[in-house]
């Protein structure tokens, strides 16, 4: 708890120094590179910035509307510590899939110690969250802008919580996403410098 504490704390602030200096590094990222292959990797970050960018966004505002919709939902059935339990949602919404789980488990069991009613009460309003967000929320922000198939991101995320533990499934689909533009760059580059070739002989 400590060091996933430690983590969560310290994000705000690496995040900001990235975002104040993200030209400084890029450029620091691509004088690392060798000089024949410094356009590939300029572009190779520029599309990995423009994937992440629209995954991180679209799911900050899914997280941010199943947020609202959920504290709404909470006040009008009378569950405890509404926002507190929304918030958590907002948090656990980075992670595709199984973060709705894991975002709902807090308010169910606190409805439960209180009253079956209000468990039951709680399951219904989450159910009707659910299905606004995968019918509704998601396709319309999300669409098909990332084009990754479901049983990928489940496969990704628990290899990621296997090695890096349960913070890992924060950072398995970006850093799946960062993985597709290097190699799909990688090999149009192969391929273009193979068209090339042949064109020379």
């Amino acid at each position: 708890v400590t060091n996933i504490g430690t983590i969560i704390f310290l994000i705000p602030f690496i995040l900001y120094y990235f975002l104040k200096d993200d030209r400084l590094i890029y450029q620091s990222l691509i004088a690392l590179l060798p000089v024949k292959i410094r356009k590939l990797g300029g572009t190779v970050l520029a599309e990995a910035d423009h994937a992440l960018a629209q995954y991180i966004t679209g799911q900050l505002l899914v997280g941010l509307i199943l947020t609202t919709l959920s504290y709404i939902g909470y006040l009008i059935i009378g569950l405890p510590n509404a926002l507190i339990l929304a918030i958590i949602i907002l948090v656990t919404s980075f992670i595709p899939i199984v973060g709705a789980i894991l975002g709902a488990l807090p308010a169910v069991l606190i409805g439960i110690t209180s009253s079956f009613t209000l468990a039951l009460k709680v399951v219904i309003v989450l159910i009707v969250v659910q299905q606004l967000e995968g019918n509704l929320i998601t396709p319309r922000l999300q669409g098909s802008r990332l084009q990754i198939h479901p049983l990928i991101v489940i496969l990704v995320i628990m290899a990621f919580v296997k090695v890096f533990g349960f913070l890992g499934a924060i950072f398995a689909v970006p850093s799946y996403v960062v993985a597709r533009v290097l190699f799909r760059e990688i090999r149009k580059y192969q391929e273009a410098h193979t068209s090339n070739d042949e064109c020379n002989f």
